[in-house]
This record gives structure tokens, sequence and C-alpha cells, in this order.
């Protein structure tokens, strides 16, 4: 019996296909046509010569009125007459009035004895009925079926090339994938670029239409036109965005990666050298960050959801190679970590390089196989042991703490708004704007109550928060005897935890994927928890946003009790 997912994975391409196909063949075809053939019919004036009412009976003893009027008009030289008929359906009882409407439209058709008629030069005695039909439509009509044509081809060429054998009956599981059959692993720039691309012009082609077809429709009176120019504005975002990306692969290239060994080693090292297709500074910094995400799908079909999980990281900075053109780097990857997966759902690993140089920099992403060979790397230098690791994490450290020291003791604050700077100010123009826009509202009265109620309701909730988050402070209390946590909000401590030294038991670090981070581009922070008394735990340290940030605190954490554990 064929498995259901094969079974699904065969008919969700064909509906697509089949629903695109036929759409295009039984309503865009038709209707592009027609909108050609109306380019060609010509524009004539009829003179009205006679008119005539006639009734009669049908078989249910009802009047059939019947109203003609005769045209005649000229195309080129010659004389042709065109009748335009009405028929209507009254009950009998109603026949008289019914007579002197009839009558008094008959009137109004000889009051105005000029028509203006449409007519096909293949057969100018014949009237051709115009459909007003806006080019933004048709273009909606095309668009829309063939993005349903196109979901349908990716998917079943997709279904073709991620034909995969099952992982453990695969000597080297890895040459599966047509991107790991080489050690010379390229990034994923251009692929990521390429969707990117295809996405803003499909928004851009739906959402330009629609604005310009309200336009003409409603005109800029109607409040909806803050809701429909909004997408539009989306649009432009987009392209500046994908102009963006367009001109960081012009002027910093691409680049690829050979691992050493090939592929990376669960127990072993994760070592290689990146090659950049364009020089860069002799004073550049490469900052390499190490991901393991695991991937899962809930649900199914149009409800499917993607969730991701960060399950390790680590970061550190490759040592330059004289040519300018590469960088080698190694990693120790723990004997606890799982292998890559070959489909979608299950483990991923990749390698983010950040090459910064005079204030300016460009990321490159790489997705790499790692699997459990325990192979060591040729390569001797170890990437958490270049200078510019610590620096760079103690760096971030002061960047979003405030570090007092006071002989054995020591204080440290994390303050949100030294922290989150730009999302609470993102957070503040939001909730702020949509309070704005409520108030606005309810001076106007052609504006829904529905939508002041909304925008009222997300905008105090939102700035709400953002006020809450923007006062918020971490302080973290040092001594000999004790570790004091302290929450507070505008100086005000609102929560106090005093945990004797004896209680301490460890500290831990904790990886999490910020909103908006993704497998191929993974926005993370850390979290440092102090665990104590019966594996009871509260936060230390927060929003850190290098991992080896969180190594450098936690193991400053550590040293600290030790040594006064071992003082006594």
């Amino acid at each position: 019996m064929m498995n259901p997912k094969k079974i699904i994975a065969i008919i969700f391409p064909m509906l697509f296909l089949g629903m695109g196909l036929f759409f295009l063949s039984q309503v865009s075809y038709p209707l592009v046509a027609k909108w050609f053939d109306q380019k060609s019919y010509v524009e004539v004036k009829g003179t009205i010569k006679e008119t005539n009412l006639d009734w009669t009976t049908n078989n249910d003893g009802q009047f059939v009125y019947t109203l003609t009027a005769d045209y005649e008009y000229q195309y080129n030289g010659k004389d042709y007459t065109l009748q335009i008929e009405e028929t209507d359906v009254r009950d009998s009882s109603q026949h008289e009035m019914t007579k002197r409407n009839k009558e008094t439209i008959l009137e109004e058709w000889k009051s105005e004895p000029e028509k203006v008629f449409y007519i096909d030069p293949a057969s100018p005695e014949l009237q051709q009925e115009m459909q007003n039909m806006e080019i933004p439509v048709l273009i909606m009509t095309i668009l829309l079926p063939s993005l349903f044509v196109f979901i349908g081809l990716f998917m079943v060429i997709k279904a073709i090339r991620n034909k995969k054998s099952e992982t453990g009956t695969i000597a080297k599981p890895w040459l599966e994938k047509s991107k790991w059959k080489r050690n010379q692993i390229s990034c994923n720039t251009a692929a990521s670029n390429r969707g990117m691309v295809f996405f803003t012009i499909l928004w851009n082609l739906i959402s330009f239409p629609i604005l310009v077809l309200f336009l003409k429709e409603e005109g800029t009176d109607d409040p909806a036109i803050w809701l429909v120019g909004l997408f539009p504005l989306i649009g432009v975002i987009l392209i500046f965005s994908v102009l963006s990306k367009f001109f960081d692969i012009v002027k910093n290239g691409t680049g690829t990666m050979v691992l050493d060994p090939f592929p990376a080693s669960i127990g072993g090292h994760l070592g290689g050298v990146i090659n950049f297709k364009k020089a860069i500074p002799k004073n550049s910094t490469v900052e390499l960050k190490v991901n393991c995400m695991s991937v899962r799908y809930s649900r199914s079909g149009n409800d499917r959801k993607r969730h991701e999980n960060l399950i390790w990281q680590t970061t550190g900075f490759a040592y330059l190679n004289n040519d300018s053109h590469s960088a080698q780097f190694r990693f120790d990857i723990p004997s606890d970590k799982s292998e890559s997966s070959l489909s979608k759902a299950g483990i991923h690993w990749n390698v983010v390089s950040t090459v910064s140089y005079d204030n300016d920099h460009f990321s490159r992403q790489f997705e790499i196989p790692v699997y459990n060979t325990s192979e060591l790397s040729t390569i001797e230098l170890d990437s958490k042991e270049h200078p510019d690791t610590k620096k760079f994490a103690f760096q971030l450290i002061n960047d979003v703490t405030e570090f007092t020291e006071n002989g054995e003791e020591y204080t440290i604050r994390f303050p949100n708004f030294r922290i989150l700077k730009t999302l609470l100010i993102f957070g503040f123009l939001l909730g702020g704007g949509m309070l704005a826009l409520a108030g606005y509202s309810m001076t106007e009265e052609e504006w829904p109550l529905a939508l002041t109620i909304v925008l009222g309701f997300f905008g105090l909730i939102t700035f709400g928060l953002t006020i809450f988050e923007s006062f918020y402070t971490l302080k973290v209390s040092l001594t000999p005897e004790k570790m004091e946590v302290q929450h507070k909000w505008m100086g005000i401590p609102y929560k106090i935890r005093s945990i004797l030294k004896e209680e301490i038991k460890g500290f831990k670090i904790g990886d999490f994927l910020q909103s908006g981070g993704s497998s191929s581009s993974p926005n993370s922070y850390h979290k440092i928890s102090l665990v104590f008394g019966n594996d009871e735990k509260t936060n230390v340290a927060i929003r850190l946003k290098n991992r080896t940030t969180a190594e450098q605190m936690k193991d400053f954490f550590d040293k600290y009790y030790k040594m006064n554990q071992n003082e006594a």
C-alpha cells in the first residue's frame, strides 16, 4: 500500500496544476481574448428611425411587452440598420399602467435620437457588447492562476529532486544531497535572494494594481485607503531590501566553504577554509556563528506550521590568510549532538560568517553536513582562542551591562532599554501610531467603530508593554556569602531573591531563537540561569547576543564562587 505522505505529495501538486490550468483556460484566456477583440472594435453613431411597442400574452395569461428601435449608421460608405429590442413580462391586470410606462420609454428614446454602438469591422452589421475590463483585473486573472501553476510545477520538481533514500541505510548519507556531493559548499545567498526577488515581484504585481483599482473606484476619501495603501508600501520596502541584497552581492561577491574534515565531525572538529570570491581588506575580522537547529512541522495541508528551536550554538573568529581571499577556522563539536537530516524536518547545521571592516560588514551563510565520524581537523588554530573572540565577547558584555566592582563584591545591571533600544523605539512608534490613528478615527464619522476599537486596543497593549520593558532592569549582586537577584521597574524592586553560597548548585546557559530568526539565518539570544535549592532557577543574565559572551560570563560566575569556596 502506498504511503499516505507519498499520495499527498502527488495529489497536492496535481491540484495546484489542475486548478491553475483550468482557471487559465476557462477564465483568463477568454477574458484576455475578449480584451484583444475589443481593441479592434469601431465606435459608430446610429440615428433612431423607427420605434415600436407590441405586446402578446403567454401561456400564463401574462403580457409580454416588446420595445424595438431601429437605428441607422454608416461604416465605410455603406448604410446599416441595427434593431435594439427590450422585453418585459407583466401581469395582465396592470396592462394600462405598464403600456403607458413603455410608451414613455419610447418617447425618451426618441428624445435622444443618436446612440453610440460598437461594431466589429469583420461583421459591421452586428452590434458588439463592450465589457469594462480594467487592466489590474486582467493582470490578476492571469497572475493568480499562473501562481498556482508555478507552485504546482515547483512542488513536482522539488519532489523529484528530493527523492532520497533513508539515512540509516546509506554509508555516506551526506552524498545524497547535491550541494554536499563535493567538498566545496556554496553559500545560500544567491538561492535565498532568488526566492526573495520572486516574492517581491509577485507582491508588487498584486498590491499595486489593487491600489490603482481602488483609487479609480473609491478615490482617496475612503478610510480603507490606509489599509489598501499599506500593501504597496510594504512592496516598496521589499524592493529596497532586494536592491540592498543585490548591491551587497555585486560589492562583496559570494563565497564557498571547504570543510576539514568532510563532513564536520560530532565528537571531533568542524574545521575548514572559507574562500571569498572578492578580496577582503587586510583589517577585516571574520566572525563565525555555528548553529544547530531543530526543525519540525505540525499539522498538515494549508494549516501546516514550521517550528524551529536553537539546540546549540558556538561562536568564534576565523584566521585570515595572506591571500586576502580566504580564512581558516576550527571548532570542537560536543559528542552528544545529533547528525544532519536530509529532510526538511529534523536537525540542520549552518555556519554564518560575518566579515567586518571599516564600519561596514556583510554576511554569508553555509548549510553544512555534520555526522558522527569522530574525525579531527588538520587545522591547528582554534577559533575559540582567537584574540578577537574574547575581545568581542567582553565588548558585548559592556554593551548590554553596567558592571561595577567594589573589592570582592560585584554588581551587574541589565537595563532593558540599553539592550533592546531599537526594538523599544519601534514599539513606541508602532503603539503611538495606532493610538493616534484611533484618536483620529473618532473624529471621522466615516471610519468604522470596529476599526477604532481594534486600533485603540492593540495600540494600548503595544504602548503599555513597551513602557514596561523600557524601564525594566535586572540587577545581580555578587558577594562571597550570597548572590542577590533583583527585578526592578523604574528603579523600584518588585521581586528580590537572595541565594546563599551554600545553596548554589551551578549555572546553566539557555540558547533561544529570537522572533524573526530562522534555520537559514538565526537571530539568537542567550541567558544564564542560577540553579539552587531544590533545582530552582532564576535568571542572572539576560539577552546576551553572543554564545561566547554567555560562556565568558558563566565562567566568571563559576570562578567567583569556586574561588571564594576554596578560600573558605
